[in-house]
């Protein structure tokens, strides 16, 4: 029964991944994740934050991003008024 578990959720998944990588067989790479912690090794997620400069349960977007994509969203909302 324990094979059957290993094989389909993933061996890593089961025994956690190296360092900085996350998900079905460790494929995924950490975020941002506050002074240098490792994530979560099933999803990815920063237990205690992000770095600052980044957002979100994985710490992947930056915040200058999601102003970018607020500032375009609303300046080309601004021309169509």
């Amino acid at each position: 029964m324990v094979m059957l578990y290993i094989l389909a959720f993933g061996f890593c998944t089961l025994l956690g991944c190296e360092n900085g990588t996350y998900g079905e067989n460790c494929n995924n790479m950490c975020g941002h994740c506050i002074d240098g912690e490792f994530c979560d090794h099933t999803n990815g997620s920063c237990l205690n934050g992000c770095n600052p400069g980044y957002v979100g349960d994985e710490c992947k977007t930056s915040e200058f991003d999601m102003f970018n994509k607020e500032l375009h969203s609303t300046v080309v909302v601004d021309q169509f008024v």
